[in-house]
């Protein structure tokens, strides 16, 4: 399947809210399901028709959608940034594994070599090639890339003026009662990106147009949270000379760019075979029904980007039905879906791996 890379870059901050209560909290991405969201709400506000005709064909058959999406990870300057992937490698007593675990975030050179079952201990050995607080994994010629395109000083030695492409903010707020003009003070979390950095995410598949649509939408409109005071606005192109992911064939495992909600057909063959690696995370929010009332939707457990699973030979995942027991106000049977099916890459079974772990 062709594949087509979305490059946005924020021009006012960015809020991902985590589940809970708390707002606070904000990510430093958006993840896949989140992304599917927004598109889904952007073809609600276009289409006279709605988002079902759009979404019907990723109900009737999931191994076989019009497109599929991963999440949106940060870029700087030429640089994407992926999530590292949790395969077990063979970590020696001399690399400092304390920067391993620490590195979310690696660039797209370490990414492939991850995949391809090779440790690069090279980049491992050197502060310099750890930026954002140690939360970054790249080489140092992907560093001087950056600081190349950003136009920026790279100075590792003095902490003040190192590599920062993006950073988080806690802001106060304050809500007035309409009634009674008592006013509550709260704060909520924001993300600010660099000039030159933003997220990316790519697409599989034949949807292009779609995407297409619903950006133009989203892009004045706003994505994430807290758009009704200025959040989320962006400018987007097509990252033209993007390379495209290897995409996995008959005995390899894979490494899942998306959030995943397995299907139980799913389990033994992807997470239960041998040596596959993952995390989870609870996912859960709130949606509208056809009045603007707000419900709490159904908590669901999925399997986090990053993860090394086996290849079944089928597209793994699912939408997964999330609308809240009290349905009373959801006319013509209308369903609320959350977004769980996975993006692979490629990635060397657990044989050609060297053994051991990095956890």
């Amino acid at each position: 399947m062709a594949e087509r890379v979305y490059r946005l870059e924020f021009k006012t901050p960015l809020h991902v809210g985590t589940w809970g209560i708390d707002r606070e909290q904000t990510l430093n991405y958006m993840p896949s399901d989140t992304l599917f969201s927004a598109l889904v709400v952007a073809w609600s506000r276009l289409e006279r028709a709605g988002p079902g005709a759009r979404l019907q064909p990723f109900l009737d058959d999931p191994a076989q959608p019009p497109f599929l999406l991963s999440s949106a990870f940060p870029y700087a300057g030429p640089v994407r940034f992926l999530p590292r992937p949790q395969l077990f490698l063979q970590a020696g007593a001399e690399v400092p594994a304390r920067r391993l675990k620490r590195a979310g975030w690696v660039s797209e050179t370490i990414f492939n070599r991850l995949c391809q079952g090779e440790l690069p201990a090279e980049h491992l050995d050197e502060a310099i090639n750890f930026i954002q607080g140690e939360q970054v994994w790249l080489t140092r010629t992907e560093r001087e890339q950056i600081s190349e395109a950003l136009a920026v000083p790279d100075l590792p030695e003095d902490p003040s003026l190192s590599l920062q492409l993006w950073h988080q903010a806690i802001v106060p707020r304050v809500a007035i009662d309409r009634l009674s003009s008592a006013s509550n003070l709260f704060h909520s979390g924001r993300m600010h990106f660099r000039r030159g950095c933003g997220l990316w995410f790519a697409v599989r598949g034949d949807g292009f147009e779609a995407v297409d649509l619903a950006l133009d939408y989203l892009a004045d409109a706003g994505i994430g949270g807290l758009k009704g005071t200025g959040h989320g606005a962006f400018a987007y192109n097509v990252w033209s000379d993007a390379a495209e992911f290897a995409q996995p064939t008959g005995g390899d495992y894979f490494v899942s760019l998306a959030r995943l909600a397995p299907r139980p057909q799913d389990l033994e063959q992807t997470l239960l075979a041998e040596r596959t690696a993952y995390q989870l995370v609870t996912v859960g929010g709130w949606c509208q029904d056809d009045v603007a009332h707000s419900w709490r939707r159904r908590r669901v457990r999925l399997v986090t980007e990053g993860a090394y699973l086996n290849w079944p030979g089928y597209l793994p995942g699912a939408l997964v039905d999330v609308t809240p027991a009290q349905v009373g106000r959801f006319t013509n049977g209308r369903r609320v879906y959350r977004y769980g099916l996975a993006y692979p890459v490629a990635a060397v079974p657990p044989q050609a791996n060297t053994g051991g772990t990095n956890g």
